[in-house]
């Protein structure tokens, strides 16, 4: 099959069907497992839910400084997102899950696409941080990590509005409650995240595990555990 011929970009907020999805898994997942896991986190895509426009461009940005102007703007292209977003419009999440995705094994060919998704997730805050909205709250989250996984999530609310996320303290840690994408990588994505949030504050490295997780036809219920 020649998915190079055969694969539409342009998916905005239409629906799609299990062959969309699988086309764009087999042109840019780097393994079987991979573009397995591609496909039906893409297939079940909630399309109500949307992210802020800063994380296209500040994705867009890290790519570009591995792989030049010119190559960024065509895998964006063939991708089929935007290259450049207004801050704080709305986009469709699943077009950035796509660019995420299409990056990680190109920005991170050495590791496993897993670790490749943590890797670039860590990203995701400091993007977030430079943003105006950013600078206002960052400095109220000092170093307490407590103070700054709180903080996170409600940034997390105002990046990505259909999600929820709730944080409840306890000793040598805190529990991370959440409705999110049902992305087959979501556990890896939130690892990034907090590690790089933490990363972001000078905070020491902390653990985040799954505790439980629930599964429905266009979104996961999770908890985790994050201890230090």
């Amino acid at each position: 099959m020649n998915t190079a011929q055969e694969y539409d970009p342009c998916w905005g907020e239409r629906e799609i069907s299990a062959h969309d999805a699988r086309l764009f898994a087999e042109e840019f997942g780097p393994t079987k497992s991979a573009q397995d896991a591609i496909a039906i986190t893409l297939e079940r895509f909630p399309l109500a839910c949307q992210v802020r426009g800063m994380f296209f461009d500040g994705l867009a940005n890290v790519i570009r400084k591995h792989l030049g102007v010119v190559e960024t703007n065509a895998l964006m292209d063939r991708v089929g997102v935007p290259r450049r977003c207004v801050a704080f419009a709305l986009y469709p999440h699943r077009d950035f899950y796509k660019l995420y995705f299409a990056a990680t094994p190109r920005l991170h060919p050495s590791l496993p696409f897993a670790d490749g998704v943590r890797r670039i997730a860590e990203i995701f805050y400091p993007v977030f941080r430079e943003s105006m909205l950013g600078r206002t709250m960052a400095p109220l989250m000092g170093r307490d990590r407590v103070k700054v996984l709180t903080r996170l999530a409600q940034a997390y609310s105002i990046s990505v509005p259909w999600n929820e996320h709730v944080v409840t303290p306890f000793e040598g840690g805190a529990r991370w409650d959440c409705r999110v994408e049902p992305s087959a990588f979501y556990p890896d994505t939130l690892r990034g995240i907090v590690q790089g949030t933490l990363e972001s504050h000078d905070v020491r490295a902390a653990s985040v595990q799954v505790v439980s997780k629930q599964e429905f036809t266009s979104e996961s219920r999770y908890t985790f555990e994050v201890r230090w």
